[in-house]
């Protein structure tokens, strides 16, 4: 997901990508992607903001959390 701030009064937007893997017929996609845009915190976001939704995306490998979070730059706190 990116962000892009509206400034001057204009509205905010959020692009994001979804990839679905598996052979799915075009309603099951259809489905999910309906599904996606009933998310809660998506429907929160849009009340303030523009989403846009890349559903066309390359093949790669799956979205890793333990891969995002070890790129952030977090700093060790000893809590000593």
């Amino acid at each position: 997901m990116s962000y892009h701030h509206g400034g001057d009064r204009g509205r905010d937007t959020f692009e994001r990508s979804i990839r679905l893997e598996g052979h799915l017929r075009e309603g099951e996609r259809a489905q999910l992607m309906r599904a996606a845009d009933m998310c809660p915190v998506g429907r929160t976001l849009g009340l303030s903001a523009d989403i846009r939704t890349n559903d066309d995306v390359s093949v790669g490998p799956a979205a890793s959390y333990d891969d995002d979070l070890s790129a952030l730059p977090i700093p060790i706190i000893d809590p000593d």
